[in-house]
């Protein structure tokens, strides 16, 4: 008789990669498009416009976009159906379980409405780091959003509400990263580490080839609509290939109301350095915030390289209150509040001063004071009293107002009481 022997037949079969938890996902590093993040202002619409965003992280189902302003910071993203949008951030520049100054902001999309959370991680304590309850930041944040079938998209604001946590100049260390996370995934855990891009908050930066440095000088950067002004934009060193032609001109929201050049490049003196001024001419309705102007460079080899800095369109004047925490008290008292009014024309600015202050807190002293403004930008001093209830604390809107002729400036800035 033949013996018959079946050997059996193992298949393997092809699984598909674990997909990485959220804690796993937090471990991971971001590949940035660009660690130099400058000032810029978006429209809070919801829709992601050319030149608009500087794309900051993309994965293969989403890309966000980050930029800055004094004491704000600006984040967007596009993002399939189903998912949050968690942004993470160390404005100590240290690490992200090391100091106090953490913030995370989730974004969801509720019933086609766009619906933000933000915590602050608390990483003193020797005992553990921890979350603390944090007040203003959601109240004061600017958030849009848009949606189809395929995905939706999200525009954030964040300003600080007088707590003194985001970043008032360019300059120091940041530490970001932009996730996104199916909607049903929990909230990290306050002991969980996060790998941050090293990033710096800039006012220029350069793509140009080796031995060639944008250095661009400071002044003539704030300027107000329907005004012109002169910006000095500085090259040093020697690029390989001469330097034939140069384009300078305004991206985003601003592009259409600042003038475009096209020039011959400038000559290199003995120090190597080339010297251009542009004298950009701003319309009555151009935007107000902070833009980005790029000079482009095209070589003598058919190359090109950039250099982008950011300046103001500015009102006539802005206000800011320095970040000074109140105090809490159990019974009624009176808080002296300093602001400064600061001038961004470049002629002597007569105006009336005014403050409408939170619900409930009516102003002792110092409203409707009248000021002026002498020398071209020049800052001035302004004090005022409100009367606050017993037992207040939060964060709070001071909404300020310029009267200068038939023209009114407003501008809401946030004090925090603890």
């Amino acid at each position: 008789m033949l013996a018959i022997c079946v050997v059996p037949l193992f298949v393997q079969q092809a699984t598909a990669p674990a997909v990485p938890s959220f804690q796993q996902q937090l471990t991971q590093a971001e590949s940035v498009a660009q660690p130099m993040r400058l000032e810029a202002t978006p429209v809070f619409d919801g829709v992601i416009s050319p030149d608009e965003w500087d794309p900051f992280y993309a994965s293969a189902t989403m890309q966000s976009y980050l930029q800055w302003a004094p004491q704000h910071v600006y984040f967007a993203a596009k993002l399939p159906a189903g998912a949050d949008l968690v942004a993470s951030f160390d404005f100590g520049g240290k690490g992200w379980l090391i100091g106090a100054e953490h913030l995370e902001a989730r974004v969801s999309l509720e019933e086609g409405k766009p619906a933000l959370k933000i915590r602050i991680l608390d990483a003193t304590n020797p005992a553990g780091p921890a979350w603390i309850p944090v007040q203003g930041f959601a109240d004061a944040a600017q958030v849009a959003a848009t949606s189809d079938s395929a995905g939706w998209t999200v525009e954030v604001g964040l300003e600080d509400p007088g707590l003194g946590i985001l970043p008032d100049y360019k300059g120091g260390p940041v530490g970001a990263r932009i996730d996104e996370v199916p909607s049903a995934t929990v909230d990290a855990e306050p002991f969980w580490p996060r790998n941050l891009a090293p990033l710096k908050f800039e006012t220029d930066r350069d793509s140009l080839p080796a031995g060639l440095h944008f250095q661009p000088e400071s002044w003539g950067r704030d300027i107000t609509p329907g005004n012109g002004t002169s910006m000095r934009l500085t090259w040093n060193g020697q690029s390989s290939s001469p330097v034939q032609s140069l384009e300078i001109h305004t991206l985003g929201p601003a592009q259409g109301s600042v003038s475009q050049v096209q020039m011959p490049f400038a000559k290199f003196d003995k120090k190597n350095r080339a010297f251009v001024d542009y004298r950009a001419q701003v319309g009555a309705d151009a935007p107000i915030g902070f833009h980005i102007v790029r000079a482009t460079l095209t070589f003598a080899d058919g190359t090109t390289g950039t250099s982008e800095m950011s300046y103001e369109i500015a009102p006539l004047v802005s206000f800011d209150m320095p970040v000074e925490i109140g105090k809490s008290q159990d019974k009624d008292w009176n808080e002296r509040i300093t602001v400064y009014i600061q001038s961004h024309s470049s002629k002597r600015v007569d105006g009336q001063f005014s403050v409408v202050p939170p619900e409930g807190w009516p102003v002792v002293s110092g409203n409707m004071k009248s000021f002026v403004l002498f020398e071209p930008h020049a800052r001035k001093r302004q004090v005022f009293e409100v009367h606050v209830p017993a037992g207040t604390h939060g964060a709070f809107p001071f909404k300020f107002q310029a009267q200068i002729g038939d023209h009114m400036v407003e501008q809401t800035l946030w004090k925090t009481i603890r």
